[in-house]
C-alpha cells in the first residue's frame, strides 16, 4: 500500500480532519482555502499567490522539470490549518527529484498558530511521503512566521538544515524623493537621460492592451534566440495582470513595436515582486535598465503597494555552485538602495 492510501485511511479514521489536494475535483476549494490561511502572512511576498503557482507549475511543465503537484491543504472542520504548496521536480543541481517550487524557488508552508495535535500528525505523515520519493523537500515560511508548535514539531522529527537567502526590498511606501537618494550615484545619470530619449506605457488593470503584452513575448522571443516558455505561461501573466494581480512597463524611443526593455512584476495588496526583465543590447550599453525598474518603483509608491521585491539579493544559497549571472543581476539590483529582508530556506533531507 503506498503512502498516499495509507494517509487517505489515516484521514478516515480521524472525523474532522481532511487532506485537500489538486487532484481531487476541488481546485476552488483548495484556493479558497489557501487564501484563507495565507491571511495569517501579514508580510508574505506577492509571488506566494495562486496566480505565481499557476504561472511557475506551467514554467516548469514547458521545461519539463515538473513530475507532478504534490499541494497540500489540511482542514480541520471548515477552517484551514496547514498549507504546502511542493511540486516534485527535478532537482536545481543535478536530475535528481526533490520537492520544492521548481527550479528556481522553495516550496511554501504555512501552519496556523491554532494547529492542532492530529493534524499535526498528518502533516508528519505527508511529509514522509514526500521524502518517499525525493532526496529532499526544500521550503519557506512566511518572512513574519513565529514558528509555532506546528513548525517545532516538524523540525524536532526531521533531519533539517537552513539557509538564509537576502531579499532586495525597496519600500516603497516612502516617497520618491527619499528613494532616490538611496539609489547608487552611478546610477542618477543614466536613468535621468533614459527617461528623456525613451517613452514608457505601463500595462495594468486600468491599461489593459493584449497586442502591447505580446509585444513583450516577441520581445523575449529575439533575445532568447529561441521560445523558451509555452503561450500558456505568456496568458497566465496576462491573467494575473487583469486580475490586478501583476503589472508591466515596456519602453522604446520612437516605435513601440521595436522595444528597447521590458520588466514584468507580481504584485498583491501591498507588495510587488520583479518577475521578469527584458533588455536588448542597445537598452544594456544605455543603461536603460535602470530607467524601466525606476519606472516601476514609482508605480508601486502612486498604488500604494508598500514594498517592491527585487529578487534575492544573493539567490539560491543552499546551492553548492552559485551562478556568476545571478550573481550580476543582484548586483545591479542591489544600486536601487532599499533594505535586505532575511528569508530562511528549510531543507529535510530524506
Amino acid at each position: 500500500m503506498d503512502y498516499f492510501l495509507i494517509i487517505h485511511f489515516y484521514i478516515n479514521m480521524i472525523s474532522n480532519i481532511e487532506l485537500i489536494t489538486l487532484k481531487k475535483n476541488k481546485k476552488e476549494f483548495f484556493w479558497n482555502k489557501f487564501t484563507e490561511i495565507s491571511k495569517i502572512c501579514h508580510n508574505y511576498s506577492a509571488i506566494y499567490k495562486k496566480e505565481f503557482f499557476l504561472y511557475q507549475k506551467e514554467y516548469c511543465l514547458s521545461n519539463k522539470t515538473l513530475i507532478e503537484d504534490k499541494s497540500f491543504i489540511i482542514t480541520n472542520g471548515n477552517k484551514a490549518e496547514c498549507a504546502g504548496i511542493f511540486f516534485l521536480t527535478k532537482g536545481i543541481e543535478n536530475d535528481d527529484l526533490e520537492i520544492s517550487f521548481g527550479k528556481n524557488f522553495p516550496g511554501l508552508l504555512l501552519i496556523s498558530n491554532d494547529f492542532n495535535n492530529k493534524s499535526i500528525s498528518l502533516l508528519k505523515e505527508m511529509i514522509s511521503s514526500l521524502l518517499a520519493n525525493s532526496r529532499k523537500i526544500i521550503f519557506t515560511t512566511p518572512d513574519n512566521c513565529n514558528f509555532n508548535k506546528g513548525y517545532q514539531n516538524i523540525f524536532n522529527n526531521f533531519r533539517f538544515t537552513q539557509n538564509i537567502n537576502w531579499i532586495k526590498s525597496i519600500p516603497t511606501y516612502k516617497n520618491k524623493e527619499t528613494l532616490w537618494k538611496d539609489i547608487r550615484k552611478s546610477y542618477k545619470s543614466p536613468i535621468n537621460k533614459g527617461l528623456k530619449k525613451q517613452n514608457f506605457l505601463i500595462i495594468d488593470k486600468f491599461n489593459l492592451d493584449i497586442d502591447k503584452f505580446k509585444l513583450i513575448q516577441k520581445l523575449h522571443f529575439k533575445i532568447s534566440g529561441r521560445k523558451t516558455r509555452s503561450d500558456k505561461s505568456w496568458d497566465l501573466q496576462f491573467s494575473s495582470i487583469k486580475n490586478d494581480s501583476g503589472f508591466a512597463f515596456i519602453s522604446f524611443e520612437e516605435d513601440e513595436s521595436n522595444l528597447n526593455s521590458a520588466v514584468y512584476f507580481y504584485k498583491s495588496n501591498l507588495h510587488a515582486y520583479y518577475g521578469t526583465g527584458l533588455f536588448t543590447e542597445h537598452a544594456k550599453r544605455n543603461l536603460y535598465g535602470y530607467c524601466i525598474i525606476w519606472k516601476a518603483i514609482i508605480y508601486c509608491i502612486e498604488r500604494g503597494i508598500k514594498s517592491c521585491e527585487l529578487d534575492d539579493y544573493i539567490k539560491f544559497q543552499w546551492m553548492s555552485n552559485i551562478d556568476k549571472k545571478l550573481m550580476d543581476i543582484s548586483f545591479l539590483k542591489s544600486g536601487f538602495g532599499g533594505e535586505l529582508i532575511p528569508r530562511i530556506i528549510f531543507s529535510i533531507n530524506g
